[in-house]
């Protein structure tokens, strides 16, 4: 791009000297909230029922059976957590109307942040694979990076990195490899 006239601030900012954008986009709202949080609306549901089979099971053992002599603290505090990450995939949707994928001649940049900004840069050399999921409309999510991170119980969890539910994912496809290729030709031999 020559003029950047129509760059948001945020990416302004973070642009090095003489960086060039390539590409700008964001991620559409309602695919990336079911993307990122359908598995913990859908646990949280099954999490929800069964909580609430069990207090039933508690109350049908009871002599009076009736719902008002609920324990609320054993019931209502499993389900308010329930509750909140049901509320998933609305935090995800905030997140991806404040997310924008930057593609420049010289790394990929990912700005988002739910409570605050944040900011992932990726050089060339750190592009791997790419996966590409891609719909029939053209849209769809590439994963450029997979991140392995320990989780709790001492096993591995892989954090796929990339730019998700975007619009004409062939055509940043195509830009990111053009970065990858001028990125290895760039680097010195070693």
């Amino acid at each position: 791009m020559d003029a950047l006239g129509g760059v948001p601030d945020d990416v302004r900012r973070e642009l090095r000297a003489g960086e060039e954008i390539r590409w700008i986009g964001h991620p559409r709202p309602i695919g990336f909230a079911i993307l990122e949080g359908a598995k913990p609306f859908l646990s949280a549901v099954a999490f929800a029922a069964i909580c609430a089979y069990c207090q039933r099971q508690n109350i049908s053992k009871g002599a009076e059976g009736d719902w008002l002599q609920v324990d609320w603290l054993q019931l209502g505090l499993p389900m308010l957590f329930a509750l909140f990450i049901a509320a998933t995939p609305l935090f995800e949707y905030v997140r991806a109307r404040r997310t924008t994928y930057v593609i420049s001649d010289r790394r990929l940049i990912i700005l988002n942040g739910l409570v605050r900004p944040s900011k992932r840069s990726f050089a060339p050399a750190d592009i791997g694979p790419l996966t590409v999921r891609a719909k029939s409309d053209d849209s769809g999510t590439i994963i450029f990076l997979v991140e392995r991170e320990k989780d709790p119980e001492g096993g591995w969890i892989d954090k796929k990195i990339g730019f998700k539910a975007i619009a004409r994912v062939h055509e940043v496809e195509r830009q990111i490899m053009r970065l990858k290729e001028e990125g290895a030709k760039a680097a010195p031999p070693g």
